[in-house]
């Protein structure tokens, strides 16, 4: 349809290893894509380290080994791509939380954060994954957290684009 549209919460959820994180960062780096878009991301990084994170697109862009990433220096032709890698993770307009928090505290950093970038045309709240959300009731923690995401929508409407990832649960599979 041309892109994720305000007001709209999109939930990818798939078994571990499949990618979700991966997918995730993939989204990011498309809506940052142009430099001269004036939208935002709040990304909470839960999940997997932003290294890790680097590390796999390098593998991506370079089709090299991670052992042959860490492990030898960049050819004279490759610099200019683990540069280009290396500014996608730098843009002005990201912004990164790696710490988890209660689901409050997710309002009111979120709020805090949307407060702040009102003036931008849009803006992208991911999560990495939900699940990681603290709370002594992991299935209450989520669902609070949906609730805040469906407060913050309607608090900012035409503003708001969430991207939940989850991840199912091993038992459901059986």
């Amino acid at each position: 349809l041309g892109g994720m549209f305000p007001d709209t919460t999109i939930g990818i959820v798939a078994r571990p290893g499949n990618g979700k994180s991966y997918t995730g960062n993939s989204i990011r780096t498309s809506i940052l894509k142009n430099p001269d878009d004036n939208l935002g991301v709040l990304l909470y990084n839960l999940e997997m380290p932003f290294f890790t994170l680097l590390m796999v697109e390098l593998k991506k862009v370079l089709h090299k080994s991670l052992k042959d990433i860490i492990s030898k220096p960049p050819t004279e032709s490759e610099i200019p791509l683990y540069k280009q890698v290396a500014d996608e993770f730098r843009d002005d307009r990201l912004t990164k939380i790696d710490e988890t928090m209660s689901p409050e505290d997710f309002y009111k950093v979120t709020k805090a954060y949307i407060e702040a970038n009102r003036h931008r045309k849009q803006l992208f709240v991911i999560i990495d994954h939900i699940g990681i959300i603290k709370g002594v009731n992991k299935t209450e923690s989520i669902h609070q957290t949906m609730e805040y995401i469906n407060i913050l929508k309607m608090e900012y409407p035409g503003l708001l684009t969430f991207v939940v990832l989850g991840q199912l649960n091993r038992e459901i599979e059986h």
